[in-house]
């Protein structure tokens, strides 16, 4: 199964915090090039535009938080197993300072 247009540019683009203006302008563009018969539906009874984009903004802005939560979390709990090598532990908790900075925490 190919990628979608949609899935192509957000993966390019993902989500920090510092480039949500760029982001939200991406996703604009794809939006309104070939909303999905699912969101058409969601926001079929929104006036304006700026309703649907402040509904958008709102459940991902959710999305969001939960992502750092989740990888502030998962780092915070990070222990070095008894087997686990220092040099395999280290590296796991790169990943999650990674994981946190793309998610703009």
């Amino acid at each position: 199964m190919s990628p979608t247009p949609l899935l192509i540019i957000l993966n390019e683009n993902k989500l920090n915090g510092d480039n949500f203006q760029e982001w939200k302008q991406n996703l604009l563009v794809v939006l309104n090039s070939r909303m999905s018969s699912v969101l058409q539906k969601q926001h079929k009874n929104f006036r304006t535009a700026k309703e649907i984009m402040m509904h958008l903004e709102d459940l991902l802005r959710s999305q969001v938080a939960l992502a750092q939560q989740s990888t502030i979390t998962n780092l915070m709990n990070s222990q070095q197993k008894p087997d686990t090598l220092v040099k395999e532990h280290m590296l796991k908790l790169m990943r999650f300072f990674v994981e946190v900075e793309d998610n703009g925490a």
